[in-house]
């Protein structure tokens, strides 16, 4: 759709299959993104697909992602990123990143604008970070994952942890809240 090839219908079958995904839900969230897509797309004039963006931060670590669509358009940026409402809900960091590796990538940029397509709700979210916004996330990161002082924070992102069941900060949290249900 981003790149005006329009849906290719007869190739859903094979890619529902090489995903492991339902036919039918594939095609109803295609048809939707598509009754979408004419809002939005006079935002993404000639936008590129699938863009690896990765950004040195130290000699040992790079910031990556892959953007589901772009454009660029003067000093803005525009980026897209299709969620189907299934596992996405903590994305706020993902969409920080994908604004944040826009603006590190390309200095000639003030701000991105990510747009997250809700395709089973039918909404749209537009989130625009500037460079300024980009350099307080970038530092907020260094601080807690680059420059990690070892102490655990639980919260919501232990749903995603596949460790989560030995973490002893976790444990600590289940137990306060065991504790207070039950007292």
């Amino acid at each position: 759709l981003a790149e005006g090839a329009g849906v290719r219908w007869d190739e859903l079958p094979e890619i529902a299959a090489r995903h492991g995904v339902d036919e039918t839900d594939l095609r109803v969230l295609v048809a939707t993104a598509a009754r979408l897509w004419p809002g939005i797309a006079p935002s993404f004039r000639n936008a590129l697909t699938e863009v690896p963006l990765s950004v040195p931060v130290t000699d040992d670590v790079r910031l990556v992602g892959h953007l589901d669509f772009m454009a660029v358009s003067g000093d803005s940026a525009r980026i897209g990123d299709w969620k189907t409402g299934r596992k996405d809900s903590d994305y706020s960091h993902q969409m920080k990143a994908y604004g944040a590796l826009a603006l590190l990538d390309d200095s000639s940029l003030r701000e991105a604008t990510v747009t997250v397509v809700w395709i089973r709700d039918a909404e749209i979210e537009n989130y625009t970070m500037t460079r300024a916004d980009a350099d307080a996330w970038f530092a907020s990161v260094r601080s807690r994952v680059i420059e990690w002082d070892g102490v655990f924070y639980p919260g919501p992102h232990c749903g995603f942890c596949p460790r989560a069941h030995e973490c002893d900060a976790r444990s600590a949290m289940v137990r306060r809240d065991a504790a207070a249900l039950l007292d």
